[in-house]
């Protein structure tokens, strides 16, 4: 099904100075076969995925896909109609403005009929429990809940070959149980070949073939920050005051099937330098929470939320669920500087070579070494590295309270250390943090308190459409 010799593979835009991702490497995958491809963040993982799939032309070497060659304009179009790819940014693939008529659309561009089509469409929304939310804009909903709809979507034509880039990182584990069981029925159903890559092992449910890329980037040791025992944090003054405060807290979102409720009426107060994680399936409104705290949308929300001073203020950073979004700088040292060059007082007067130390501290600080990137552009990075630049961007800034959504998905083992590194380092220097999570590690963590958001509770209203899928 899947043939790959002498392939070798780079990231687009890759400088004449820069090396290339992997290869040279030979693979070969029969029709059902499973090969996990596994590899630490910037091992090029993702970008061989995109060659396999006919997206980016290899540096040197073919694929052939069923033996047709992808990149071959008389083959192009028959290789790419065999293959269903999920990419690691999933918000990314989105192109519809409802649940039920994104895994619709492939389907359509293919020519099923009317029947077939509501049909398989049913057959995915139940398989991945999708059906609360059936009728909602994939932009509305939580990180865990676009990646099933991406899921969906790429597995609806039951295609021949499905590569599948960290495709667990945002699920909770009932959607984790679920795509598991997706995937092999296609195996078993229809002889599906499968890619599926990953940086943490325990995301692999399968051995099968195994195609190991290495541990990718090195851990860089912030050793001389720890040996002074500063971590180059300066401690935050307590404030004597709650940060956030709530009461009665309800989210209402309505769509054409009716309303949804997050949060049922919650109650809690966040004290400053307060560790807290915000646990709750995928759906449950941790993200919309997050943005709550930090000031943002409140349409929709009842119930009262109050923020301290120093949380209405530049001393609150927000971590969001798709870090890339957050990087704009031409390099890394351009991104991580970017909030020291707009602040008042006496860090907007730091002369240039203060600013760049205090940038390549923070970058040190998530556990990378800042000579071997900051002169990247970040568009250049794996995802696990965009998420810890992205990191060192607001903590260069040395906020009084950090907001993080799900900060170690896509993290593969030395990633995840350097962030939690950072957060512990921060929490000791009476930095507020707030993490929400589906990740079960971070349950029980000393010193840290969970607080448990419940599952949306939808009121129906009005009847469903006769052809739910029709746009």
């Amino acid at each position: 099904m899947l043939t790959a010799r002498g392939l070798v593979v780079a990231p687009a835009g890759r400088g004449a100075h820069e090396p290339v991702a992997c290869g040279p490497l030979d693979l070969d995958l029969e029709d059902g076969g499973w090969l996990t491809l596994r590899g630490g963040n910037g091992a090029g993982k993702s970008t061989l995925l995109a060659t396999l799939a006919g997206l980016a032309a290899p540096v040197e070497g073919h694929v052939r896909i069923a033996g047709l060659d992808p990149f071959a304009a008389a083959e192009r179009r028959t290789a790419r109609a065999k293959v269903g790819v999920v990419f690691q940014e999933p918000e990314t693939q989105g192109l519809t403005d409802a649940v039920e008529r994104e895994i619709a659309f492939p389907l359509e561009n293919l020519g099923w009929s009317r029947a077939a089509i509501d049909a398989r469409v049913g057959e995915l929304i139940a398989a991945f429990g999708l059906d609360a939310v059936r009728a909602a804009p994939p932009a509305h909903l939580s990180g865990g809940e676009v990646q099933r709809v991406t899921l969906a979507a790429a597995m609806a034509p039951r295609p021949r070959l499905l590569l599948l880039d960290e495709p667990a990182s945002y699920l909770d584990p009932p959607g984790r149980a679920a795509l598991v069981d997706t995937v092999q029925e296609l195996r078993a159903r229809h002889g599906t070949a499968v890619v599926w890559s990953a940086c943490d092992p325990e995301e692999a449910p399968e051995a099968g073939s195994l195609l190991d890329l290495g541990g990718g980037l090195p851990f860089g040791d912030p050793a001389p920050e720890r040996a002074a025992g500063t971590n180059g944090w300066a401690p935050v003054p307590a404030s004597g005051e709650p940060v956030w405060t709530g009461r009665g807290l309800r989210l209402a979102r309505r769509d054409e099937r009716g309303r949804v409720v997050l949060w049922g009426g919650l109650d809690f107060v966040v004290d400053g330098g307060e560790r807290i994680v915000l646990a709750g399936a995928n759906g449950s409104g941790k993200t919309a929470l997050l943005d709550a705290l930090a000031g943002l949308n409140e349409a929709g929300r009842e119930g009262h939320l109050e923020r301290s001073a120093s949380a209405r203020t530049a001393g609150l950073g927000y971590l969001t669920q798709f870090p890339e979004s957050q990087l704009f700088g031409e390099t890394v040292l351009d991104d991580v500087g970017f909030a020291l060059r707009h602040r008042t007082g006496r860090e907007g007067r730091m002369a240039p070579a203060e600013r760049v130390a205090r940038a390549r501290q923070a970058i040190a600080q998530v556990g990378l070494d800042a000579a071997r990137v900051e002169g990247r552009s970040p568009d250049a990075l794996s995802l696990g590295e965009q998420r810890r630049i992205a990191l060192a961007g607001i903590l260069v800034a040395r906020p009084r309270a950090v907001l993080l959504d799900e900060p170690t998905a896509g993290l593969d083992g030395p990633g995840r250390r350097g962030l939690e590194a950072a957060l512990e380092a921060a929490a000791a220097a009476g930095i507020t943090l707030v993490v929400a999570s589906h990740d079960p590690r971070w349950r029980g963590r000393p010193g840290w308190r969970v607080l448990s958001l419940p599952g949306p509770v939808r009121i129906p209203e009005g009847l469903p459409a006769k052809h739910p899928t029709r746009p």
